[in-house]
């Protein structure tokens, strides 16, 4: 009995130990190759690639650690951390981004949670909350900076709501979504155009014709990529369930789904703000949304209900 009892405690030990394996190697930035040079982060860190600054205190004086040409900032863990450019004045779009292959490719119908903190670079004159983590079966490329909006949509985006303007201190960035069982490279950036990323000039420098660092930088250190649990399978199914369309959309959004629906609707746009909220209880599976008195842009439209939520997203022209 006590042997049998000791292996289903060993089981469930292995099980959690496994969900809360990091998926991200080189996580903080520390395992670095030289500190020479202007090139991408793959001249200076292992695993990771792109166009990014890398800063550690042999890299003095321009990107050191933790006094560089950014301004002051400490690492959140260790001795390096790096940083990417999410806006920049410009008559073309201003991106950088940084890519790297997970340890393993996930699991198709789980859940995972994504982690990374952030914390503004104090010699930038504009703030944006826009950030997110795009994951994909294949690399591309992400070594451009300027003219370089990549045509994606990140499983996880920074809610709109949570401020990352704090130069002070890190923030943490979070989201959790269900794989599809593809993915295996993980690529963080900016992936929203200008018109939707909410910047925010902090003062007179961005009304000027050069508008020299009217321009959004984040220094990024702790990335995680942990299986969250195994009820993604239900969501999954839920996710499943529902579609929407057209999308985009120009006066109405049709919704359909398989099975009836009970539970909550909620539309928020690119800043969060609710603009839209529906209690459905009469076992509903096909219905429409006016959406002609919406503004044009980017929407997030929620639907939950006892077997979880779901999170999707539609365009109003």
């Amino acid at each position: 009995m006590r042997l049998i009892l000791f292996a289903i405690l060993f089981v469930l030990f292995l099980n959690k130990t496994k969900a809360q394996i990091n998926l991200v190697p080189n996580y903080s930035f520390e395992d670095t190759i030289s500190c020479d040079g202007l090139s991408g982060i793959e001249t200076f860190v292992t695993f990771w690639y792109g166009r990014s600054n890398y800063f550690r205190s042999c890299r003095e004086p321009y990107y050191g650690n933790p006094i560089s040409a950014f301004g002051f900032q400490q690492s959140k863990t260790g001795l390096a951390h790096c940083g990417i450019y999410t806006y920049g004045k410009s008559i073309y779009p201003i991106r950088y981004h940084i890519q790297l292959k997970l340890t393993e490719t996930l699991q198709l119908g789980k859940r995972y949670k994504t982690n990374f903190y952030v914390c503004a670079s104090d010699s930038m004159h504009a703030k944006s909350n826009s950030i997110g983590v795009y994951f994909s079966p294949d690399s591309f490329n992400v070594s451009n900076s300027i003219n370089n909006l990549l045509p994606y949509t990140p499983q996880v985006q920074n809610n709109p709501n949570n401020d990352l303007s704090d130069t002070a201190n890190w923030t943490l960035v979070s989201g959790s979504f269900i794989a599809n069982g593809t993915e295996r490279y993980l690529t963080i950036g900016n992936f929203l155009p200008d018109s939707l990323s909410n910047v925010i000039p902090l003062d007179s420098v961005c009304s000027q014709p050069n508008g020299f660092n009217c321009a959004v930088f984040f220094y990024i250190d702790d990335v995680s990529v942990v299986l969250d649990d195994d009820s993604g399978i239900e969501e999954s199914l839920l996710a499943n369930n529902i579609k929407i369309f057209p999308n985009p959309s120009l006066d109405v959004l049709r919704i359909e789904m398989q099975t009836n629906f009970n539970g909550s609707i909620q539309i928020r746009d690119a800043l969060g703000k609710e603009i839209y909220n529906a209690n459905l209880q009469n076992n509903i599976s096909n219905f429409t949304i006016d959406t002609k008195d919406f503004e044009s842009g980017l929407y997030f439209i929620s639907f939950r209900n006892e077997r979880g939520e779901v999170n999707k997203k539609f365009v109003k022209q």
